[in-house]
């Protein structure tokens, strides 16, 4: 006559068995976690070394900006000083009709040679001169100088702001990385808990590691992805 099934044992079984379940369950979510956590970081990796290269773009065309302004200012300045010797002359000669020849040849540079914001500057830097008898470089002069300074400062800007995202980027890929090292520490956790026979020891480890999968989850679904 075969003994009845023992309920004792009947639960052990069952405890067994649900505890294999959760293992698998926990390895399973641990190693997709951590292969998409893996994904994520090497795609952010590609993404600030795009950033990065956008960067050193942006850099030399700010230093391309800036050597094309200062070229256009020493140009500026060269035409200035031709138009500061023709009104030097004009102080020069001597005789009403001379004087009145002088200056109209200097107007005249002033007018046909020197155009644009630059064309304000001087007459500006004259009126400063002779109203009170202070000498400012044309190159002061508000509008010129914003005119010099808005190639390079736009170039400047995008620069700054590719930085901003390879460093965005950067920080994100990290996380993610950071994400697939705690998924590893589970599936070690997990794999641990296997070997174990008793089951207190068993529930202990497939608890730690339920916690820190969901902590570690949670944290990696709170990342944008790339």
């Amino acid at each position: 006559m075969e003994d009845a099934p023992s309920p004792t044992k009947d639960r052990a079984e069952n405890r067994g068995y649900a505890l294999e379940v959760c293992l698998s369950l926990i390895l399973g979510l641990a190693t997709v976690g951590t292969a998409y956590s893996a994904y994520q970081a090497s795609r952010y990796g590609g993404n600030t070394l795009a950033a990065y290269s956008e960067v050193m773009v942006k850099t030399n065309e700010m230093n391309a900006a800036e050597l094309k302004s200062f070229q256009r200012m020493t140009l500026d300045m060269l035409s200035y000083n031709q138009y500061k010797a023709l009104r030097f002359n004009v102080a020069q000669v001597v005789g009403r009709e001379n004087k009145i020849k002088a200056y109209a040849i200097s107007d005249l540079y002033l007018t046909e040679n020197i155009l644009g914001t630059f064309n304000e500057a001087v007459r500006w830097s004259i009126k400063k001169d002779d109203d009170e008898e202070v000498f400012v470089s044309p190159h002061k002069y508000p509008p010129y100088a914003k005119e010099l300074d808005s190639l390079p400062v736009k170039s400047k800007n995008e620069r700054d702001l590719a930085l901003k995202r390879a460093i965005r980027y950067g920080d994100i890929g990290d996380q993610f990385t950071l994400m697939s090292v705690l998924f590893a520490m589970v599936l070690f956790i997990t794999g641990i808990a296997a070997v174990f026979k008793r089951e207190p020891i068993k529930m202990t480890l497939l608890c730690l590691a339920a916690l820190l999968l969901i902590v570690t989850a949670t944290r990696m679904l709170m990342l944008p992805p790339a």
